[in-house]
């Protein structure tokens, strides 16, 4: 993703201000970087559309249910009981850069806790655990209120027909299903071949509906 804006920025004038993706890309690589450019992120979280189901809305064993208290960096649990920190998991990512996760856990109260069947399920721990990387969920807070508000719901929306819609058209409608070339060259030669002439079309479509610089296909106040 990231190689992909700076390639585009390197050619042309134009800037990105913001950015959507799906939630395959979020990731705190990509947040860092895309903060580090002076870009929006309107990355969908990972498990933005999970948390909206009611099974997981109740679930009283997930941390993102617990209330967090900053102040003293602990977790508290529907019960009451505190969450201290335990100790940090340092890895690198495939891009060589460190992401430390927080691990939390109870010191006591667990063994004879009423709900914790509910809270602990099946795990044979004697303590409630979880764990938390506080910068990526940091990114995904700013995410989600980004892409929960109206102008982010219309990115969302305008993202969906522009880019779901060309996969759309070029693996269903044309029917490409495989590259026809031999290796990395021949596949850039047929993808780029593929990309042209879908450019050329969007092109047309926008001259015949004088849509030129019309940065949206679909607002919200249009689908009303």
């Amino acid at each position: 993703m990231i190689p992909a804006i700076d390639h585009m920025h390197e050619r042309i004038d134009w800037k990105y201000k913001k950015y959507c993706a799906d939630s395959g890309y979020d990731c705190q690589h990509n947040h860092e970087a895309l903060e580090k450019r002076d870009i929006e992120s309107y990355i969908k979280p990972m498990k933005y559309e999970h948390s909206k189901k009611r099974k997981v809305k109740s679930d009283i064993g997930l941390k993102d249910n617990m209330t967090y208290d900053k102040d003293n960096d602990c977790f508290i649990c529907s019960r009451g009981k505190k969450l201290v920190l335990k100790h940090l998991k340092v890895k690198k990512d495939k891009y060589g850069n460190e992401q430390v996760t927080h691990v939390y856990r109870c010191k006591r109260g667990c063994k004879s806790c009423l709900v914790k069947s509910a809270c602990m399920k099946k795990s044979k721990a004697k303590y409630k655990q979880v764990q938390i990387n506080h910068t990526l969920a940091e990114f995904q807070r700013k995410s989600t209120e980004r892409i929960s508000s109206p102008l982010g719901k219309e990115i969302r929306v305008n993202r969906s027909i522009q880019a779901e819609g060309a996969f759309a058209q070029i693996k269903n409608n044309w029917s490409f299903k495989r590259f026809l070339r031999k290796g990395i060259k021949g596949i850039h030669t047929d993808w780029n071949l593929m990309c042209m002439s879908m450019n050329i079309i969007h092109l047309g479509y926008r001259l015949a509906r004088n849509e030129l610089g019309i940065p949206f296909y679909h607002t919200l106040e249009n689908s009303a």
